[in-house]
């Protein structure tokens, strides 16, 4: 017998209280401006591919957390093809506004503005191998291959 016998289980479930729920996008699907410590604003692959051209106003929100891409918009910033363009001026200006770098936005078309719609998130930094490496040690397990097993740098 297939389920439960338990009425808990049993009931008459009304599928429009339920909402599907999406797999999370990849990392390469989603399209991402960034703002660098280094000056620059790069625009990755993903977004890359998606914009019909690499000219475009660049608009941000007073609050630092949205931005727009507008393809009709002056003045145009102009990217070379590569999607990295240098903007150590505008970047430092941004800085000494109070805006924390790097700068994550992920962008998408918005259908009602017709303009590309960006919204900032937070890239947390990876965790560091050495922290990961004691708490598999504090747990009793072996770290992974190429590790250290102890904090002593390996002897030749």
């Amino acid at each position: 017998m297939l389920g439960s016998t338990d009425s808990k289980f049993n009931v008459k479930l009304n599928r429009e209280d339920f909402e599907p729920l999406m797999p999370p996008k990849k990392r390469s699907d989603a399209m991402i401006l960034t703002f660098t410590t280094g000056g620059r604003i790069t625009l990755n692959t993903s977004l890359r591919k998606k914009l019909p051209e690499l000219a475009f106003s660049l608009e941000l929100s007073r609050d630092r957390e949205r931005l727009i891409l507008d393809p009709k918009g002056e003045p145009k910033l102009m990217f070379p093809k590569n999607g990295d363009l240098k903007a150590k001026e505008l970047i430092q200006a941004l800085a000494e506004s109070g805006m924390a770098l790097p700068a994550h936005f992920e962008i998408d078309w918005n259908e009602k503005e017709n303009c590309w719609y960006g919204i900032r998130f937070s890239r947390e930094a990876p965790p560091d191998p050495r922290e990961i490496e004691k708490a598999l040690q504090e747990k009793g397990e072996k770290p992974a291959r190429g590790g250290r097993r102890s904090g002593k740098a390996k002897e030749k």
